[in-house]
């Protein structure tokens, strides 16, 4: 911790999946030029992992992950913290209403009971359509998660930087220690996984689809 805090060296963690290479300053969303964030994305998605469920552990994070796909690589942006479900939704619609996404998914773990009444009364409080919801089902976050792999062997990933975003590094760099949460890293996982679904759906939809297949071999 104390060589990528204070000498910028992103070392392998003993019993980590994912080598400290893939977390170099490549990562980082800056400036104007290739690596600078859109204008624009040609698909995205928002995914919501509460961390409100029989799963869920004292102290977890929710996390509000934008993925939006463009230029051939996944731009991330996340929101992570501790928060009660009424600013789930509010902090949710916040990042909806900033990037307008296709799809707004939610793992459905704790989600019936709790976050869709608390999205109706948002909407219906705030004058606003509900956004598209989606339930995803999830089993075992642990090997969902490892499918980030070649995302980022192949450095199509990039993260806007933030305390949020440093958080996500952070869980990303330790897992699956069980010591460590994965709110940020289950998240996002999850909207990547909106994204190929979208990707998908494009194709099928699409006589010629080029584009689409290009990003889904990304």
């Amino acid at each position: 911790a104390y060589a990528q805090e204070h000498q910028a060296m992103f070392t392998d963690i003993k019993g980590a999946i994912f080598p400290g290479e893939y977390f170099e300053d490549h990562i980082w969303a800056r400036g104007d030029g290739v690596d600078g964030w859109p204008h624009a994305f040609e698909l995205s998605a928002i995914a919501v992992d509460p961390s409100m469920g029989k799963r869920a552990k004292a102290g977890d994070y929710s996390a509000i992950v934008f993925v939006g796909l463009a230029r051939g690589k996944f731009w991330v942006h996340i929101d992570m913290r501790r928060r009660p479900p009424v600013d789930i939704v509010a902090d949710t619609m916040k990042m909806f209403r900033k990037y307008q996404p296709l799809v707004v998914g939610i793992e459905a773990n704790g989600f019936q009971e709790v976050l869709g009444v608390v999205f109706s009364a948002y909407c219906r409080e705030h004058n606003l359509p509900p956004p598209p919801l989606v339930m995803i089902q999830n089993s075992d976050p642990k090997i969902r998660i490892q499918a980030l792999d070649p995302h980022f062997a192949n450095h199509i990933v990039r993260i806007w930087p933030s305390d949020s975003a440093d958080l996500l590094v952070e869980q990303l760099q330790m897992f699956p220690d069980p010591g460590y949460h994965d709110d940020g890293a289950d998240g996002l996982e999850m909207a990547i996984r909106l994204l190929h679904q979208l990707v998908t759906m494009s194709r099928s939809q699409n006589d010629t689809g080029e584009t689409q297949i290009s990003y889904a071999r990304a």
